[in-house]
């Protein structure tokens, strides 16, 4: 039953998520604003803002104009409800938790907007930075290793980004280098999420390019870094270490 209610509880962060997604995509101020629709203006009623379920009642469609809703609202709540009952999975009832329950809702909120706009905003990234470092004074045990992992998270995509001058890693890499050095907490773990991330980046890459049949230059590395950092948590310690040695 607690499984079912963490999944819940991740379907209303969802939401709050999807509200970060759209505001920040289109530059809108956040809190300016009650929750509209974007094709009509219409502001929302309760009824209309339950997840999932006001989805799939309104068949997928705003109850003003008619106009289609984005299947990226049921599928980001849905991601957020399954991240939040997978935390409570492998934490349960400890500090961390939430440390990674913050990870997940800023994190996710960030893979799409990058995704959307191949930028991260400062605002949401060195939030979740702050807070990671805060929930870390409560479930750090080894600080050695959390600013090990942080410095060269930040260090690696810094070089890089002053080395090409922004042309190869943009400056909002650097933060996500520091997000994912905060939240593994180890230098193991984190050369295993940068290794995932630059592997599903490449296959993502060569099966788009395929797809299009033309050469894509760029693409948007913060969800693969995201997704890197939000896989090492959950490889036992004697995986890391045999990946580490391979990579």
């Amino acid at each position: 039953m607690i499984y079912a209610w963490f999944f819940v509880i991740g379907l209303i962060f969802g939401s709050f998520v999807n509200v970060l997604i759209y505001r920040f995509s289109a530059n809108k101020y956040f809190w300016r604003k009650r929750s509209y629709c974007p094709l009509c203006d219409k502001t929302l009623t309760w009824y209309e803002l339950i997840p999932l379920l006001s989805f799939f009642v309104q068949l997928g469609r705003c109850r003003g104009c008619r106009g289609k809703i984005s299947w990226q609202y049921p599928v980001v709540e849905i991601t957020t409800g399954l991240l939040f009952t997978i935390g409570f999975w492998h934490y349960g009832w400890q500090v961390v938790l939430l440390k990674y329950l913050i990870f997940c809702v800023f994190g996710l909120a960030l893979s799409f907007i990058d995704g959307y706009k191949k930028e991260v905003p400062d605002q949401l990234s060195v939030t979740l930075i702050l807070f990671l470092l805060v929930t870390s004074l409560f479930t750090t045990n080894d600080w050695w290793q959390l600013a090990g992992a942080t410095i060269i998270g930040t260090g690696f995509f810094a070089v890089i980004h002053y080395a090409s001058k922004g042309q190869w890693m943009g400056d909002g890499d650097i933060r996500l280098g520091a997000i994912m050095g905060l939240i593994i907490g180890n230098v193991f773990g984190l050369i295993v999420a940068l290794g995932i991330a630059s592997i599903t980046a490449s296959i993502y890459g060569l099966v788009r390019n395929a797809i299009s049949r033309r050469w894509i230059r760029q693409i948007a590395f913060g969800p693969f870094l995201l997704f890197g950092a939000w896989l090492a948590l959950f490889l036992p310690t004697s995986i890391i270490l045999k990946m580490v040695t391979i990579i």
